[in-house]
C-alpha cells in the first residue's frame, strides 16, 4: 500500500517501497521469454479497524 498511496512523513519507505516492486516488473519482463520468473515479497500492513479509522 505505501507503494502506491502516499502517507505524511513516509517519503523514504514508500519510495523504496515502489521502487523495489517497479524494478520486479521489469525483471519479470525482460526475463520472460526466457522462461524466467521473478518475484518479490512485499510486507504490508494489516488493515485493522483502527487503522481503517486512522488512514481512511
Amino acid at each position: 500500500m505505501a507503494s502506491i498511496k502516499a502517507f505524511d512523513q513516509q517519503f523514504a519507505y514508500g519510495s523504496t517501497k515502489a521502487a523495489v516492486s517497479h524494478f520486479m516488473k521489469i525483471i519479470a519482463v525482460s526475463y520472460a521469454n526466457e522462461g524466467i520468473r521473478a518475484n518479490a515479497i512485499s510486507q504490508g500492513l494489516f488493515l485493522y479497524i483502527t487503522y481503517n479509522l486512522l488512514l481512511f
